[in-house]
């Protein structure tokens, strides 16, 4: 069976989807896989794919994003003719354009729903909350009416897709893969990894990981900080960079909070390895990539109800107060919820059943119709 997952265009940096596109590359590496579009396919997981490049320049626009998607997904069908086509990433613009060409195509089409897409227009305003809400209320309900299959990571996505049309047997969970690379696993020497960071050996250190900004709650996380600072010795490293990394530097001193900057990927390990406990202020998510690094190195994470990262940890919290509570008091668990989920032999499974399904279902209809006529 060949399969293309689409890359998106070449002004879409992969990297960030590296862990999603091997996940999918190692449970279905028994198909002939495809990788198209303009993108460039991250190193680590050419060993998968076939990279299939198309010809449509990068659109300037979301909505010009999703014709972009649609007419690579077409030239693709044309030269390829797949089986099935299956969308990874970036739900909002690569899933509308991915359903629509291979629902005109008759190619069969799954779709992943990463994120708590529907919502998070709530966190902008103004024109621009007005312009999410159309990209994501509106053109998002496009996979949920022609898509085959979608994938969710846990029942808050499955419950959104449902709630929007998609049919409950048509939805199945398969959460981001879980296991990492082996640099994401716990330290034999903490006050070592703490040494090399130059971060103090006897102070609890609560991590962050990612964009500094409004977005990713860092509202919600000053306010948590106050409140931990006014009572106990915890100190705060947020790695990123962001709109709100100045202010957050205004706002406390270095012993309160520690402002690294972006750190690359290939060394973020070290960090998670030297930290007590993960923090994630954001209010929309599905269950970002950060966690499950965190995970992997026996971090606890203590999050905000967002997206499906209940499905993952049982520490969450809604409030600022909740939230410096559960530190202070060290009152986390280091429970990884639904753990099989997240296996590759769980996933493997998972999906292999699902891309049969869809395509038996095609081939069934197929036959249907040329039976009538």
């Amino acid at each position: 069976m060949r399969i293309g997952v689409y890359l998106g265009t070449a002004d879409n940096p992969t990297d960030n989807v590296a862990e999603d596109l091997g996940g999918v590359g190692r449970c279905l590496s028994d198909h002939e896989l495809d990788a198209f579009g303009t993108a460039s396919l991250p190193e680590s997981v050419r060993d998968y794919y076939t990279q299939i490049s198309t010809t449509h320049r990068s659109p300037r626009t979301p909505y010009t994003r999703i014709l972009a998607t649609y007419r690579d997904c077409r030239e693709y069908i044309r030269r390829r003719s797949p089986d099935v086509l299956f969308q990874v990433w970036k739900y909002q613009t690569h899933a509308p354009g991915l359903a629509l060409a291979g629902h005109r195509a008759g190619v069969p089409t799954i779709t992943r729903l990463a994120g708590d897409v529907f919502q998070e227009y709530q966190g902008h305003s103004g024109v621009k909350k007005a312009g999410i809400f159309l990209l994501d209320n509106i053109f998002g309900r496009i996979p949920l009416r022609l898509s085959d299959a979608m994938i969710v990571f846990g029942p808050y996505g499955a419950a959104q897709a449902s709630y929007r049309g998609m049919d409950s047997e048509d939805i199945v969970t398969i959460p981001p893969p879980g296991e990492l690379d082996e640099r994401f696993s716990p330290p034999n020497d903490k006050a070592a990894c703490r040494r090399e960071l130059d971060l103090p050996s006897d102070r609890d250190i609560a991590l962050f990981v990612g964009r500094l900004s409004r977005l990713k709650g860092m509202n919600f996380l000053a306010e948590v900080i106050e409140r931990v600072a006014s009572e106990r010795d915890v100190l705060f490293v947020l790695a990123g960079s962001g709109p709100h990394r100045e202010k957050l530097a205004e706002r406390f001193s270095d012993e309160v909070v520690r402002l690294p900057g972006y750190v690359p990927h290939a060394e973020i390990h070290r960090y998670y390895r030297a930290a007590d406990v993960y923090v994630h202020p954001s209010p929309y998510e599905g269950i970002p990539l950060v966690l499950l690094e965190a995970m992997n190195c026996g971090v606890p994470v203590v999050s905000r109800p967002a997206g499906d990262i209940g499905f993952l940890t049982p520490n969450i919290t809604e409030t600022p107060a909740e939230m410096a509570a559960t530190i202070l008091a060290r009152n986390w668990s280091d429970e990884w919820l639904n753990e099989k989920f997240f296996t590759t032999p769980y996933q493997a499974e998972a999906l292999g059943r699902l891309v049969r399904s869809v395509d038996r279902s095609n081939a069934l209809e197929k036959s249907t119709k040329e039976q009538i006529l």
